[in-house]
């Protein structure tokens, strides 16, 4: 009889944790890249000047709450080669993508949020050497439930603020870019330990009653 005092506390417990009404969805990025980039000498890319050769593995969470919109997108190498200003190749590694409080427009299986992120990445430029890049250009993430539970989405990444320089004397190049991203929602780890709680209270009754 004891066990299944304790297990009935457990029970009570697990219960206060467990979700009450809408709580924040948030969504696993498990793959795809970066699509679409462009390293252009203008703002409107009317000429590009180096062509993307990788655009590396995207990973990272989206979180929708209520009307709100958060993301932190990490993504392993994008990178361009041509020639351009005595520069053959720009790589930037490691990047990371972070926004919050975006604005929800639409759903929560079919929306559009935007606004300013901040980018942070490893620079590398041949010739050159490494330095530390940041940037907050403007953002549009447009997402569409393409299958129960699975969100695919395209993060747009504005080249106005999402710039380098590069070369002696340095000019200026920007880099707009897409981040393809497909998500599946994350579970909520209450939820998790109340279905771990019931089995240990099944158990526990089970051991009273012998």
């Amino acid at each position: 009889m004891r066990g299944y005092r304790f297990s009935s506390l457990l029970f009570a417990v697990l219960l206060l944790g467990a979700p009450t009404g809408a709580r924040a969805l948030t969504y696993a990025v498990t793959g795809d890249s970066v699509d679409l980039a462009q390293f252009c000498s203008d703002l409107f890319c009317t000429t590009e000047t180096l062509t993307q050769s990788s655009g590396g593995v995207a990973s990272g969470s989206i979180t929708v709450d209520g009307g709100l919109v958060d993301f932190d997108i990490d993504v392993t190498v994008l990178s361009f080669t041509g020639s351009d200003n005595g520069v053959t190749s720009v790589s930037f590694d490691n990047l990371n993508y972070q926004a919050s409080g975006l604005t929800l427009v639409g759903t929560p299986d079919d929306f559009t949020a935007s606004g300013l992120a901040s980018v942070s990445a490893t620079l590398t430029q041949t010739p050159g050497g490494a330095s530390v890049f940041g940037a907050s250009p403007g953002v549009n993430l447009d997402c569409e439930e393409t299958a129960p539970g699975t969100l695919k989405c395209g993060l747009v990444v504005s080249g106005f603020n999402f710039t380098v320089d590069i070369g002696s004397p340095a000019l200026t190049r920007h880099v707009p870019h897409t981040i393809d991203l497909t998500a599946v929602p994350e579970p909520h780890l209450p939820v998790m330990a109340l279905t771990a709680g019931l089995v240990g209270l099944a158990y526990a009754r089970r051991k009273g009653m012998n």
